[in-house]
């Protein structure tokens, strides 16, 4: 999926409609706009971890979904790890229904 005509953060959004249990990060992004933006999701996307940028590398044969932003401030990456809705209507309870 290429995202970069909606913008990364709307992308985000959209993804985390999903079961969200824990996301990894670039430790080197610490302190930039990017987490500040994953902290205002912070009961979305679950427990963060944060390893080393080349980590996040090795990373990424194992995923099996990517999708690419276009984000261009440095260390944007998230790798997200989910779950399986069978009950959980995750807008629905961010909503309060």
């Amino acid at each position: 999926m290429v995202a970069s005509a909606l913008g990364p953060r709307t992308v985000l959004d959209a993804l985390l409609d999903l079961i969200v249990q824990a996301h990894t990060i670039a430790a080197q992004a610490a302190g930039g706009p990017f987490p500040a933006w994953l902290d205002e999701r912070a009961d979305a996307l679950g427990e963060r971890r944060e390893v080393d940028h080349e980590q996040l590398k090795v990373m990424l044969p194992g995923i099996r979904l990517a999708v690419r932003t276009g984000e261009e401030t440095p260390y944007p990456n998230v790798v997200l790890e989910c779950g399986v809705p069978f009950w959980v209507n995750r807008r629905a309870e961010r909503a309060g229904w």
